[in-house]
């Protein structure tokens, strides 16, 4: 139970921290990210209007670099329906750019306030999902972590919901999880004390089956002793067992 708990909290931990580092990626990558960005170039190409721009700015990234090659923004001015207007296109094509300079003209093509440099590969660097292998990471391990303290709490509620109720007979009582000492006596912190419970039960076709369990529950120690009846909740297919309660056993006055 103890390891299940610690399980569930380093489990929503891990959650919690992949939804807030997914955050503070999307937040950072948009604040940075260019409206060009996000142009759907394959309309513009389809619908767009051909016209003439003039290049205003040119624009190195050195600081990126994709096959070994830095993207160039190239910065233009044309006009749309009349009006002047203002756009950006990044591009690491650089035998079609590499002869153009601030001045020179280009043809583009515009299409509701989205514009592309014609004959040219536009290039956008999927920064944003580089980031995101980061929360994935944490959302991986959360859902790992959370899965190892749910999957056997929803397998005993599922006991609890359709298994029947047996007697089952004690074959030993250990404690769980006790390490030896120098002197050879086994040591434990009463605080995470398990103790290990092997009983058998019979099958419906009169087999015996063997199961273990571990408990907090201290009592196995002090009032039980091998051989001694108690009642476990056994699955539909009698495979699957568990310990049930005392307390349990009386507020439900459960029956073999």
């Amino acid at each position: 139970m103890f390891e299940q708990k610690a399980f569930a909290w380093v489990g929503l931990i891990f959650t919690l921290t992949a939804i807030g580092t997914l955050f503070l990626v999307n937040t950072i990558s948009n604040s940075k990210r260019s409206k060009y960005e996000d142009y759907d170039y394959k309309n513009i190409e389809l619908l767009g209007t051909e016209t003439k721009a003039s290049i205003t700015y040119i624009n190195i990234k050195y600081n990126v670099k994709y096959n070994r090659k830095s993207p160039v923004v190239f910065s233009y001015q044309y006009k749309s329906n009349g009006k002047p207007a203002n756009d950006e296109f990044e591009t690491i094509d650089w035998p079609k750019v590499s002869h153009l300079n601030v001045g020179d003209t280009i043809s583009i093509k515009f299409y509701q306030n989205q514009s592309a440099m014609m004959g040219v590969e536009p290039f956008t660097f999927a920064m944003k999902w580089v980031f995101c292998i980061i929360p994935l990471v944490f959302a991986i391990l959360g859902i790992t972590f959370l899965s190892i303290s749910i999957v056997p709490a929803r397998k005993k509620y599922l006991l609890y919901k359709t298994g029947d109720v047996k007697e089952a007979e004690i074959l030993g009582i250990d404690v769980g999880n006790a390490f030896v000492s120098q002197s050879g006596d086994k040591v434990y912190n009463s605080s995470t004390l398990q103790v290990n419970v092997t009983y058998c039960y019979y099958k419906r076709n009169g087999r015996k089956k063997t199961n273990e369990a571990l408990t907090k529950d201290h009592s196995f120690l002090t009032d039980y002793k091998v051989g001694d009846k108690i009642k476990v909740m056994v699955s539909q297919n009698e495979i699957s067992s568990c310990l049930i309660p005392e307390d349990y056993v009386s507020k439900h006055q459960l029956v073999v």
